[in-house]
């Protein structure tokens, strides 16, 4: 009997296995698995936590960065970049040079010099192992050059160059090239430019700027041969590069008296360009040489179809005058002329109101600036787009305009800037939000659920199991186990959680041994009685573990007086609040204890188990053992975990602390010399701005007194004409009349005979 009892037994137990509980044993497995993934994950995100960032967050925010940079987003990725460097997120990743790197060439991008030098600094100062070392100091050459701050690049030059530590590559000679241009040392550029090689891939570029010095020079015919040394890689350079080559060539060619060449390269630039305006202009004056009056007619008429309010229509309408004149269409010229004469009267009537108005510069400056430098939208002056155009487009005051308009953006900053540091002090003393750590505690909360979860199961497999070996539980015990799922149900999910309790209860402490350890390390001397006063003061709010721990440090401090360097402050600061131990940590009391009544019931459950002979319910049973081993490891590493955290939090908010201190500092000072610079920019732009006045309203006051010459021009070739027609008349007149008077004669003669 007992015999068959077994088998039976084991029959009962293979049809149990095979009705399913063999796939939820493994099902069961992957489960738990995953619970470890998951834990690892969370526990290297806290290891590898630098500040405010997780690890998987700081590289999530490095690919969202990079792909920025590449569509052209420069600001977003300079913004991703900034946040991964400053806080050093990314340390440890392999990715901490590459989100410099982008860092510095965003901030290039976006053509904020300084903080892009700064950028660039930094990778300069790691050294030589930086991969991007060359590459920076050829960054800061080309800024300087860029800025004219001719001390920077020269010292730059002599101490990295010069000394061979950054080989001078293709890249290096023409970028220094380049600057060395733009501070006028064109023999030392052109040195540079003349070490290219044809095969590099610096070369037609090179040779752009070698003709643009040569022809800067007065060397012309020199300068054609560099240019035309570009125009034969077509195809191979920069498509701006080769239109730029295009529109020098013409120029060039012009300079020469060679206009039908000129003409040739000049109509390779296409209408979509950016440089049309320009095409068109320059060749009609290259006809105009040429004396092809209709051609020449021709490409003014498209000019100012195309452009009808341009820097240049004034004068193109005057041209237009003249080659009427020139074609003795006299009725069209005094209808160009005339149609001028009328058309900018107004506008030099308006120039000589403006400029001798009492109105002091400064304020239409100001206006000027504020309407984004539409003149035509400058209140009580009334200039037409191409004249507030043609007087922004001078190039002192475009500069004025645009040097006030960062003014202006600047002190919006500060603005800005002082608003952010008030919120963010709010926030850290009114403990609002979760904060940045808040994703992590919440994975904790979820990863707590999850591993309840995974314990029910368990239970519920290991009761069928059970039952597979002719073992009949409790009746109680599923009610119960269902009864801790129902409760875990009720309970809220990570997310509510933080969102209930606002800031975990552990921020009030980091507060508190904040202001104890700021009172202590908030200078460069110490000052202890200020430290124990706030801690005497603090004391009531605080965690036994966080008043022991300050306790114990502000005893160890046993030289008063004694200088810290700001480093060495900090350091002490956060290894104060660091030593405040899990006494805050988000430890769910509901949770921890759905998770030993889970246990118990494992115990429980276990006890139950009878011996048997059959090997596939031994080794379910011991599998399961495994997965509630894996289970008990992973909740005994959750409370070290959650300490970790939140002592990386409580540092972070106390550096944050003494970082929002020293920007509010930094703020104030940006504030104070903003107020000096936008005074002296003010005064410059007022002072450009009469002058501008002044010199606009010559330009239109000259073109109308030429147009003027040209109507009395044309009525005088017109009265000159008349003149000589009349003059033909009287003399065919009285040639008729001597021939009248010879044919009488003759006839008088005759009759007489």
């Amino acid at each position: 009997m007992t015999l068959i009892f077994a088998v039976l037994a084991t029959l009962t137990s293979a049809q149990a296995l095979e009705r399913g509980a063999a796939e939820r044993l493994r099902r069961a497995e992957s489960d738990v698995g995953a619970l470890d993934v998951r834990l690892n994950r969370i526990g290297r995100g806290v290891d590898q936590r630098r500040g405010l960032i997780g690890a998987d967050e700081a590289v999530q925010r490095y690919e969202d960065g990079v792909y920025a940079y590449l569509v052209g987003e420069y600001e977003r990725a300079a913004l991703s970049f900034y946040t991964l460097v400053e806080l050093h997120a990314i340390d440890g990743s392999g990715l901490t040079q590459d989100s410099e790197w982008y860092l510095a060439e965003s901030l290039f991008e976006l053509k904020n010099w300084a903080t892009a030098l700064d950028a660039y600094t930094r990778v300069v100062n790691a050294g030589p192992q930086h991969p991007f070392f060359a590459d920076a100091v050829r960054r800061q050459l080309e800024i300087y050059g860029i800025l004219r701050d001719t001390d920077s690049f020269f010292r730059v030059y002599r101490d990295y160059i010069l000394t061979n530590r950054v080989p001078s590559t293709d890249a290096v000679k023409y970028t220094m090239a380049k600057s060395f241009y733009r501070q006028n040392e064109a023999a030392r550029a052109k040195a540079l430019l003349s070490e290219l090689p044809v095969d590099s891939e610096y070369y037609g570029r090179g040779r752009y700027v070698m003709g643009t010095i040569m022809a800067g020079e007065g060397d012309v015919k020199s300068a054609v041969a560099e240019f035309l040394k570009v125009e034969g890689r077509a195809g191979q350079e920069d498509p701006e590069v080769q239109e730029q080559t295009w529109l020098a060539l013409g120029r060039c060619y012009y300079e020469l008296g060679e206009y039908a060449k000129g003409t040739e390269y000049y109509r390779r630039i296409q209408p979509t360009s950016k440089n049309h305006a320009d095409q068109l202009y320059e060749l009609a004056w290259t006809y105009i040489k040429q004396e092809k009056w209709d051609e020449a007619q021709r490409q003014v008429e498209m000019f100012l179809l195309s452009f009808p309010s341009h820097a240049y229509t004034m004068q193109m309408k005057l041209v237009q005058g003249h080659l009427f004149v020139k074609s003795k269409l006299f009725e069209n010229a005094l209808v160009s002329y005339e149609a001028l004469v009328k058309g900018y009267s107004p506008l030099r009537d308006e120039l000589k109101r403006i400029e001798s108005s009492r109105e002091a510069p400064e304020a239409f400056f100001r206006r000027l600036v504020e309407s984004e430098g539409a003149a035509s939208k400058v209140e009580a002056v009334n200039l037409p787009d191409f004249a507030g155009r043609m007087l922004v487009e001078r190039d002192e005051m475009g500069r004025a305009v645009e040097a006030r308009s960062a003014v202006n953006r600047q002190g919006q900053d500060i603005v800005d800037l002082r608003g952010l540091a008030s919120e963010i002090e709010r926030v850290l003393s009114e403990n609002k939000g979760g904060g940045a750590y808040a994703q992590s505690y919440s994975e904790l909360l979820r990863f707590h659920d999850g591993s309840i979860r995974a314990s029910l199961d368990l239970l519920a497999l290991e009761m069928e199991l059970l039952k597979g070996a002719g073992v009949a539980p409790s009746s109680t015990m599923k009610p119960r186990i269902d009864g801790l799922a129902a409760e875990l149900d009720k309970l809220p999910g990570g997310d509510k959680l933080l969102e209930k309790k606002g800031a975990m209860s552990f921020f009030p402490q980091v507060l508190e041994a904040s202001a104890v350890s700021t009172a202590a390390y908030g200078g460069s001397t110490l000052d202890i009685p200020a430290a124990r006063a706030a801690l005497e003061q603090r004391r009531g709010s605080l965690l036994p573990s966080v008043a022991v721990a300050l306790d114990q440090e502000l005893g160890a401090l046993s030289r008063p007086g004694a200088v810290l360097t700001p480093a060495e402050a900090e350091a002490r600061r956060s290894a104060v609040i660091a030593a405040m131990g899990p006494g805050g940590a988000p430890i769910d009391p509901s949770r921890t204890r759905i998770s030993k009544q889970a246990a118990a019931l494992h115990v429980e459950l276990r006890g139950m188990r009878t011996s048997t002979a059959d090997p596939e319910l031994v080794d379910a049973f011991n599998r399961l053992d495994s997965q509630w081993a894996r289970i008990d490891a992973a909740l005994a590493r959750l409370p070290s975990i959650e300490a970790q955290l939140a002592a990386a939090e409580a540092a972070s908010i106390a550096s944050l602390g003494v970082k929002l201190a020293g920007q509010k500092v930094a703020i104030n000072g940006l504030a104070g010399r903003w107020g000096v610079t936008e005074k002296k920019v003010s005064d410059v732009g007022a002072r450009i701005t009469r002058s501008g006045f002044v010199a606009l309203e010559q330009q239109v006051y000259s073109t109308i007194m030429q147009a003027d010459m040209g109507v009395v021009d044309v009525y005088w070739l017109r009265k000159s004409e008349v003149n000589e027609e009349i003059t033909r008349l009287s003399r065919e007149r009285s040639s008729k009349l001597q021939e009248l008077d010879s044919q009488f004669n003759l006839i008088r003669q005759q009759m007489e005979k």
